[in-house]
């Protein structure tokens, strides 16, 4: 009925493996739903369980989103940091002035 593939990546694999290699599609959309109404239906612990899970579940997966929106917007600020840096550089240069290298910050403690 169910695949056994992963679905997360094994520890130390995180960035090497693409997440949606271990996501299971192998199930009927329908078919989950009508078997979580079912439990959420019943009076059982298995209902407040999944209830529970399904909670939990849902803010991760805002979280997941929430976190892709933050790193998207990390790396375009850095871009333009980048660009900012260049023409800083650039005004530098055309004032006549000299560009200061980075110091070693080993040498330096």
């Amino acid at each position: 009925m169910f695949s056994r593939r992963p679905v997360h990546p094994p520890h130390g694999q995180n960035d090497a493996v693409p997440m949606e290699d271990f996501i299971d599609e192998s199930f009927s959309m329908s078919e989950m739903v009508t078997m979580t109404i079912e439990v959420l239906e019943s009076k059982t612990v298995y209902r407040s369980a999944l209830a529970s899970n399904v909670r939990a579940f849902h803010q991760a997966v805002k979280m997941e989103g929430e976190m892709q929106g933050v790193k998207e917007e990390v790396q375009q600020m850095r871009a333009e940091h980048r660009t900012e840096m260049e023409e800083l550089k650039e005004m530098i240069r055309a004032l006549g002035g000299a560009i200061p290298q980075k110091r070693d910050t080993a040498a330096n403690s």
